[in-house]
């Protein structure tokens, strides 16, 4: 079984190479689709990234879709955010501070 060791390196080499493609094509294809449905087909493709691909992701793409995927109203809603909240999610490096507040967000949003 020593060869496996040789493909799975080679494997690893291809994957390496192709991901920086995959992201590219993630941020391209998000922007071709029509800018009303733009957020959601962003987010079905972010649920299938790791955390640094998501995060390359964000980096790449501009102010304003950055706001459209964030969704109406979200500078309201962290208006009514408590300063300690938001501290916690600007200071947590796991990201679970900010994907409970998402949640939250998404639910605040779907009933205003």
């Amino acid at each position: 079984m020593r060869g496996l060791g040789k493909w799975n390196t080679q494997l690893d080499r291809l994957l390496a190479t192709a991901r920086p493609h995959h992201l590219d094509a993630i941020v391209r294809n998000s922007r071709q689709v029509p800018p009303s449905t733009q957020p959601e087909k962003l987010t079905e493709a972010l649920q299938s990234l790791d955390d640094a691909g998501r995060q390359a992701v964000y980096a790449s793409l501009t102010d304003a879709e950055l706001e459209a995927l964030c969704g109406d109203g979200v500078q309201a809603y962290l208006a009514t955010l408590p300063d300690a909240t938001i501290q916690r999610i600007a200071e947590d490096r796991t990201g679970r501070a900010a994907q409970r507040e998402y949640r939250k967000y998404r639910t605040w949003r779907r009933y205003r």
